[in-house]
């Protein structure tokens, strides 16, 4: 499911209550109503795309709406002397330091590619964001509103070269290099 600035909310709720639906097998999750999971369905896509469409727009009301923002962290998994190589980022700094520096992008996308909601409160989304990033976002429901409260990002395997050195803006610090046993 694409959307973007132009398309409606409620198609795409639609498509990713259908989508979600097959994903999980069955409608709703156990002790979660049709109508609650439709609901929280249609949040959970709202915050991911005030993320995504705010970043791109550099409305910052829209990026704090989706973001517990005092909270949730970026963890961009790149690669880096041929390691993979996590930078773990608040969002807030993130915002700060480069959101709001990009160019904006009128015309940026995000495709829906897997939602889960877990208990009625608990929720992922992975988004294919503008063939830039891949991100997984976790979410939770905090006094009622779905909240970002983890980003989990790679680059898109489409995506060209990053101009960004993260670890010129935040220091070798945040830069933790990640193996798996067995990998050099």
């Amino acid at each position: 499911m694409l959307y973007n600035n132009r398309i409606g909310l409620a198609a795409i709720v639609a498509a990713v209550t259908i989508v979600a639906t097959f994903a999980i097998g069955k409608p709703a999750m156990a002790g979660q109503s049709n109508s609650s999971f439709d609901s929280d369905s249609a949040a959970i896509v709202a915050a991911a795309r005030d993320y995504a469409l705010g970043v791109a727009d550099h409305n910052v009301a829209r990026i704090e709406r989706a973001f517990a923002m005092d909270q949730a962290q970026l963890k961009l998994v790149l690669e880096q002397d041929g390691k993979p190589v996590v930078f773990v980022i608040p969002i807030r700094d993130l915002m700060e330091k480069i959101w709001l520096k990009m160019p904006k992008s009128p015309d940026h996308f995000v495709e829906v590619i897997n939602l889960n909601v877990i208990e009625g409160r608990y929720a992922t989304i992975v988004v294919n964001n503008n063939n830039d990033f891949l991100d997984q976002l976790s979410l939770y429901k905090i006094n009622g509103r779905w909240r970002i409260v983890d980003k989990l990002a790679m680059r898109h395997p489409d995506a060209p070269p990053s101009s960004v050195d993260l670890v010129e803006i935040f220091g070798n610090q945040t830069a933790t290099s990640i193996g798996m046993k067995g990998n050099p």
